[in-house]
């Protein structure tokens, strides 16, 4: 007796104080539990006790792989015992655990007729072998691959599972509404996983008698399912057992689809609708269907969109609830429902913040419709200015920069225009928002006029920002003043940024080793012209001038070369400082004279 209290793989008394206080950690603990004997002892027990923690417990065990050592004994006699006691819930569970159990694959078969001398090829389905949960632990250790054993024999697993259908068969001609309703609960257990493939469907044996008993695609044998001869599995149409109880009710449907775990069983569901229950549908109320448009499940989402589409209290639904839909709706049904949102919704019932969330959506078409909204909008208050500028996380990329484009017209067109709001759209991460901002920049006088604009400006880290603001500085540099006149950059970059901040951006150009090479020249000249302007920041502009000066590419050091002995021949007094300054020119000027 202490032996068994007290197995291999955990204690019993703990089993039975964690299932008497209903604590979560008891199926865990059962399941590490092996003694044959008690196991089958407590199944009585555990099935006449209807505590709601004890059938959670027992849905939580059948819903597990049939693969926890010595566990023979607890799942034969819970069976037998759900089956004498007519429970339908255990019974359901314990179908969908028997079809799970027995999984085939596709093997190939070599055939030789002796007669002909010919061989060939053909492939079958056969279950793998090993794969027994055997009952001595010394044979279990030689297991690397325990997940993959099952208990009982195949044999005996290919009977239990005709035996449970043989239980709803029976009681589907006993009692129709009784039969539905179990498997409602049944149908719902399989999960996309139990359906992985067309082999892994047909080998839900249970299942398949449900929703395709009759159907002349599928050929039944004791082994499990076959396909017939010259038929596929995409012919399928739902031919269930108990047609006529099917038929007769669509609640048990309406409530199967929303509940079904797997695409296989939601189909069925919506064909049987579909063929057999207009009426009902017509009937369903809108909160279902706007639950079903936002579920993951495509094809119920769009059955979903079908029956709104035509719904008689489609014109009911609010603004808000719109809103919603376009933001949560699975993405296959987005199509019909942009069409229905912009015939359905006034637009200027919509909140700012509603129109921005729409137009911030990853789908273009529902991005396109939230832009339309914002076109038609005014930015009064600072507020609405940075709520519209969410849009520069707009996730459509192939309308975020004509959204972005059209939010900058709106913030240059408000009473509450201020030039720091341009560098949410100039600090932006995407690209394309930069690239859009820029351009405002240049066709704002307000921006582009602002001198606080250009020195946050040079503290940008994207390459895109601080190169075109190299090159506004050499045309303001090298163009004469009269060709400049009427031009987007009339205003003087130089004269709003200091030396200091100019030091900033041609540094940060030269030092950068991946872009930028077309600029460094023009940077180059930049530095060599403001030097010869400013001779005494020769110190300054020093390290700069080297960094160029000491390039592999020839462009820089040339452009270098250049710049300092075109000082020092238009100012002979600072050729002893540049000398001092830049001694490699100096013995370079002497190699030449030798």
């Amino acid at each position: 007796m202490a032996a068994r209290l007290q197995s291999s793989g955990g204690s019993w008394l703990v089993v039975q104080e964690l299932f008497e206080s209903a604590d979560p950690a008891f199926v865990d603990e059962l399941c590490r539990f092996n003694d044959a004997e008690t196991l089958g002892s407590f199944a009585g027990l555990w099935l006449k006790d209807r505590r709601p923690e004890a059938r959670r417990f027992l849905s939580q065990y059948l819903n597990q792989p049939l693969n926890h050592f010595r566990h023979e004994a607890l799942v034969k006699r819970l069976f037998k015992l759900a089956e004498e006691a007519g429970d339908d819930e255990v019974m359901a569970w314990m179908m969908v655990a028997f079809d799970r159990s027995i999984r085939r694959v596709v093997t190939s078969r070599y055939q030789y007729d002796w007669q002909t001398r010919e061989s060939w090829e053909e492939e079958t389905l056969s279950v793998p072998h090993g794969r027994v949960m055997p009952r001595n632990p010394r044979i279990l250790r030689w297991f690397k691959d325990r997940a993959s054993l099952r208990l009982f024999s195949l044999k005996t697993r290919r009977y239990l599972r005709r035996r449970s259908w043989r239980y709803f068969r029976k009681l589907g001609n006993r009692d129709p509404q009784r039969y539905l309703e179990a498997m409602v609960i049944a149908l719902s257990r399989y999960t996309d996983q139990d359906v992985a493939d067309g082999v892994a469907l047909i080998d839900n044996w249970g299942m398949m008698h449900a929703l395709f008993h009759d159907s002349p695609v599928l050929e039944s044998y004791p082994v499990g399912w076959n396909i017939a001869d010259d038929r596929s599995l995409g012919e399928l149409a739902p031919a269930p057992a108990f047609l006529s109880a099917w038929k007769r009710d669509a609640s048990p449907l309406l409530r199967l689809v929303s509940d079904a775990n797997c695409r296989p069983v939601r189909q069925w569901c919506l064909e049987m609708l579909r063929s057999n229950h207009a009426e009902a549908i017509a009937q369903l109320d809108l909160e279902t269907i706007l639950n079903w448009l936002s579920g993951e499940a495509t094809e119920l989402a769009e059955f979903a969109a079908e029956i709104l589409e035509s719904h008689r209290d489609a014109s009911q639904i609010n603004t808000s609830d719109w809103v919603r839909l376009l933001c949560e709706s699975n993405p296959a049904v987005l199509a019909p429902l942009a069409r229905a949102a912009a015939e359905q919704i006034d637009p200027n019932r919509l909140s700012l913040r509603e129109i921005v969330s729409v137009a911030t959506q990853p789908s273009s078409l529902v991005a396109t419709l939230g832009h339309r909204w914002l076109q038609a909008r005014t930015l009064v208050t600072r507020d609405d200015c940075l709520l519209a500028l969410e849009i520069c996380e707009a996730r459509s990329e192939s309308d975020r920069e004509a959204l972005v484009g059209t939010v900058s017209k709106l913030i240059a067109a408000s009473p509450s225009f201020d030039s720091d709001l341009a560098m949410d759209i100039l600090d932006s991460r995407h690209a394309d928002v930069r690239r859009c901002g820029w351009q405002w920049l240049l066709d704002e006088d307000r921006l582009r006029n602002d001198p606080s604009v250009w020195q946050r400006l040079i503290e940008s880290p994207y390459d895109d920002i601080q190169l075109p603001l190299v090159g506004l500085l050499e045309r303001e540099l090298r163009e004469p003043m009269q060709r400049r006149r009427d031009s987007a950059t009339e205003m003087r970059i130089g004269q709003s940024l200091g030396s200091n901040d100019l030091r900033r951006l041609w540094a940060t150009v030269l030092l950068n080793t991946r872009r930028g090479s077309r600029r460094k020249p023009g940077v180059v000249r930049q530095i060599i012209e403001h030097l010869e302007r400013h001779p005494d920041q020769l110190n300054e502009l020093k390290p700069l001038l080297s960094i160029s000066l000491r390039s592999i590419r020839s462009t820089e050091w040339k452009s270098v070369i250049a710049g300092i002995t075109g000082i020092a021949a238009r100012n002979p007094h600072m050729t002893t400082e540049l000398e001092e300054a830049f001694p490699e020119l100096k013995l370079l000027a002497e190699s030449e004279d030798r």
